[in-house]
């Protein structure tokens, strides 16, 4: 069974579309030549993450019920589904505090004993209509019996600058999380939807 989780007040999607990435595939496949020239509907946008995460992560097409336990999250390059979205982890960045704050000058620091977490998300819109995926897919990360997903400012790569997604496009881009640095080597990434009436979330191990 899962643990009873913490929430913070505030849930950094909202909050971004109130004020207002991931990786490539094309059939799911994360180094499909086709996505890096346009043809296959990527919008990977760049960026040395998800340039790195192309050369060297494959994922194979997302199996029924796969990430749904949150006792067996899914490894690095291992795909899940979930209303709209075919989705994987594509590289972590455990500690990405100093790739944060180079990323922009107004990136603030942190505090002793915290750290940001960066992940590069991959995903397919397997829905019927265009979705921004910044504004329908929620992050968050697992830590014991705490939730963090509170952002980390501007990112290289960011999932905000993805746009629209049509149908049976895909795209790669990078989210983040604030985080205690303590137990950080067993962060679980829990990943939904808002637009899933039941809430379903899939799971992927970050440490």
């Amino acid at each position: 069974m899962k643990q009873e989780i913490e929430f913070p007040v505030i849930a950094k999607r909202l909050l971004a579309a109130a004020g207002a990435g991931l990786f490539g595939l094309a059939a799911l496949t994360a180094c499909d030549a086709a996505a890096s020239d346009g043809s296959g509907g990527s919008t990977d946008s760049g960026g040395d993450t998800a340039e790195k995460a192309a050369e060297t992560c494959e994922v194979a097409p997302a199996e029924e019920g796969a990430g749904t336990d949150f006792e067996a999250p899914l490894a690095t390059c291992q795909a899940a589904s979930i209303p709209g979205w075919d989705v994987a982890v594509t590289a972590v960045e455990l500690d990405a505090t100093e790739t944060v704050l180079d990323a922009n000058t107004f990136n603030e620091d942190v505090a002793d004993g915290t750290q940001y977490l960066m992940y590069t998300l991959t995903a397919i819109n397997t829905g019927d209509a265009a979705a921004d995926p910044f504004l329908d897919l929620t992050t968050s990360v697992d830590i014991g019996d705490l939730r963090y997903d509170e952002t980390c400012g501007v990112l290289p790569n960011d999932m905000v600058d993805v746009g629209e997604i049509a149908p049976g496009d895909s795209f790669t881009a990078n989210d983040c999380d604030f985080i205690d640095s303590e137990g950080a080597e067993s962060a679980v990434l829990a990943v939904s939807s808002l637009m899933d009436m039941e809430s379903t979330e899939v799971y992927f191990k970050l440490g």
